[in-house]
């Protein structure tokens, strides 16, 4: 697949089961002559561009490369695909090979790189070694995953015509019946970890953003009807978020670590891309006529864009700061009215209006149609009904969470009064305009329904045609209401029944839900604990960590970014004389041999020029180099529209409040 984006490695790729163990050798230091390694040069080019095609829920051409016997045997042309010691009789050799400039595979993709072609050549000379570790169980529709705990439950979507609901699971997304809860799919994937599910408009497919941690994201594309695995798009360096569909279900949305958002057709090309944010988007979702595209992240905004231009258009919310107090999690749409619910960690849904009505000014928060009564703890997910009746809303707060539904009988259309207060100065507003406008603004709609979860953290919910509420969380239960009466209509263990798993989970269940207990209530004590500053014997515990590191290592061991726009994040582990793995990348300095690159204080990496380069890291007196090439083009022409306007609106240079505002500043 693509590589969009440069593989970047937080400390959890330490902390999953799931990472390969690269040769004991120093590689950092290993020279040129040093036959490439599997897990340390070979597999970063396949997962990157051949897994999503190749793995056990989608074998194109007969062909699986996400297990070792099956990469070596080849498909359905017969021919060995891994030949070691040959590569010229090795079938995955003559698919991958350039001849003028193209190749077979990837299919209908850019092709791999010369040099990574050139690796993958020489790693069959030496003999193709497989030199990683048990990996564990491989998951697949006939072999599907086996559970031990309850699965956290962080996304759910009612499908269009509310018969079913998906929810994610471990490896895979699980579908439901909505008539008697039944289980009626399970859509086993590649990644471990999955983060959105969302139905199409149509009900035809099933979109699923996930990935592994510090690894790859994977976009996936089910066939509900056929239970196939239509589409896999691998890429980026961690998991994805925030799913959305257009209207007309031809683009896909969705949010990166990387601060980006981006839009895919079903055909897998990329049609939007834009990193206006400055920190993790969570949530997207389209207008109305999809024409543009929202999305909210941790950095407090959320932000415009139109589609066909992927051009930055305003931020929908204040950009005064201290007016938004933490990053926004959730969004939903009115479903005909260009209106979205948002929430976060602040805990206070509001309703804006999309478009901006009045000019931006100094301190507005002009689109804001209504804020609704605080609710305890961080809003994880928000909601609006199909047909526009209901908003709903769930937040947690020490393991207790709360949800609540209230009629969307909130009027769109801002009176012209209230309207000509919010196209003032904030300065100019009077005291009692200021009070006209809290008390339109606060206008509360009818709160029909809250339901208090105990001992789970609820992350998840979803309305449906029907008048029906859906939750899930923590605990793997699925929890569903009547919204008419309130009344309980399910609540049941979304575990799948596997028998020879089935009978410790409620065990486990109620062990882990005793121990998150403990842990909420231990968190209560220590935050009312009083704090006190650092004694010397902190200090001094400090000031001598470094003496017990007895040695380090850096991941990636090696670094290439492909464009400008690229980067890298580089985490350093120290080995203690107990024995044990920290994190220090906090104590690394990093110096570059050369100008091809520059590397922050905390190990994030961004190419400056093309060519190859070396990047010294040092903790005490300890050292590691990682090589380093920037393959960046020189002949790229930056766009105004799309490269550098983000950046303006990064810094706030082109705010409202500053170079954006009517008359400029200081001309």
């Amino acid at each position: 697949m693509r590589r969009w984006l440069q593989v970047r490695i937080p400390v959890a790729l330490l902390l999953i089961g799931v990472v390969v163990v690269a040769s004991h050798r120093d590689q950092a230091n290993a020279s040129e002559n040093d036959p490439p390694t599997w897990s340390r040069d070979v597999l970063p080019i396949l997962r990157a561009n051949c897994f999503a095609c190749h793995q056990e829920a989608k074998k194109l051409g007969g062909y699986l490369m996400t297990d070792a016997t099956a990469l070596m045997q080849g498909g359905e042309s017969g021919d060995a695909a891994i030949v070691p010691g040959d590569p010229d009789a090795s079938y995955l050799m003559k698919e991958i090979s350039l001849v003028d400039g193209k190749a077979e595979m990837p299919k209908n993709l850019p092709p791999l790189k010369p040099e990574d072609i050139e690796t993958i050549r020489r790693w069959i000379a030496a003999g193709a070694k497989i030199d990683s570790v048990d990996q564990g169980p491989r998951y697949s529709s006939e072999n599907p995953p086996k559970y031990a705990s309850a699965p956290n439950i962080v996304s759910m979507h009612f499908s269009p015509d509310g018969s079913k609901l998906a929810v994610t699971g471990f490896h895979e997304a699980l579908v439901f019946n909505a008539q008697d809860w039944s289980r009626s799919q399970r859509l086993v994937g590649m990644s471990p970890r999955l983060e959105s599910v969302r139905f199409s408009p149509d009900g035809k497919w099933l979109a699923v953003a996930g990935g592994e941690p510090g690894v790859s994201g994977e976009l996936q594309v089910w066939d509900l009807e056929k239970g196939s695995l239509e589409r896999s798009m691998s890429f980026g360096g961690d998991t994805l978020f925030g799913l959305s569909w257009s209207h007309d279900a031809s683009l896909i949305a969705l949010g990166m670590t990387d601060n980006s958002i981006r839009a895919f057709d079903l055909e897998g090309n990329q049609r939007l891309f834009q990193r206006a944010h400055e920190d993790w988007p969570r949530a997207t979702v389209f207008t109305v006529d999809s024409k543009h595209l929202l999305s909210v992240s941790r950095d407090m905004t959320v932000k415009l864009t139109e589609v066909e231009t992927e051009r930055f258009i305003d931020n929908v919310t204040s950009i005064t700061p201290g007016a938004l107090r933490g990053g926004i999690q959730a969004i939903a749409r009115h479903p005909q009215r260009n209106e979205i619910f948002v929430g976060g960690a602040d805990g206070v849904p509001k309703i804006y209006r999309v478009f901006r009505q009045t000019a931006r000014v100094i301190g507005d928060d002009a689109n804001l149609i209504r804020q609704l009564e605080p609710m305890p703890g961080r809003i994880f997910d928000v909601a609006v009904s199909p047909d526009g009746k209901y908003l709903a809303a769930v937040s947690t707060l020490d393991n207790q969470s709360t949800i609540k539904v209230w009629s969307y009988d909130v009027d769109g259309q801002v009176p012209d009064e209230i309207r000509a207060i919010q196209a003032k100065l904030v300065f100019s507003i009077t005291p009692e305009e200021r009070k006209k406008l809290e008390t339109y603004i606060t206008a509360q709609p009818q709160v029909l329904g809250t339901w208090n979860v105990a001992n789970a953290a609820i992350y998840s919910i979803a309305l449906d045609n029907q008048g029906r509420i859906a939750a899930g969380g923590s605990d793997g239960r699925i929890r569903v209401w009547n919204i008419a009466d309130n009344a309980s209509m399910a609540d049941f263990d979304a575990t799948p029944n596997i028998e020879s798993a089935s009978q410790g989970i409620p065990s486990l269940i109620a062990s882990r839900t005793e121990r998150l207990s403990q842990l909420a209530e231990q968190h209560r004590q220590e935050r009312a604990a009083p704090r006190k500053a650092p004694g010397n014997e902190e200090l001094e515990h400090q000031a001598i960590a470094a003496e017990r590191i007895t040695d380090i290592s850096v991941l990636p061991s090696s670094i290439s970014l492909a464009s400008w726009n690229d980067s890298a994040q580089i985490v350093v582990m120290g080995k203690l004389d107990t024995g044990d793995l920290v994190d220090v990348t906090s104590q690394a300095t990093f110096q570059v041999d050369g100008q091809q690159a520059w590397v922050s204080d905390r190990g994030w990496v961004q190419a400056l020029a093309a060519g190859p380069s070396q990047i010294a890291v040092q903790v005490g007196t300890h050292t590691r180099n990682i090589p380093f090439e920037s393959h960046m083009n020189q002949d790229y022409t930056v766009d105004f529209v799309r490269d550098v306007n983000p950046a303006l609106s990064r810094l706030g240079c082109n705010a409202g409040t500053c170079h954006g505002a009517q008359a400029g500043k200081n001309g």
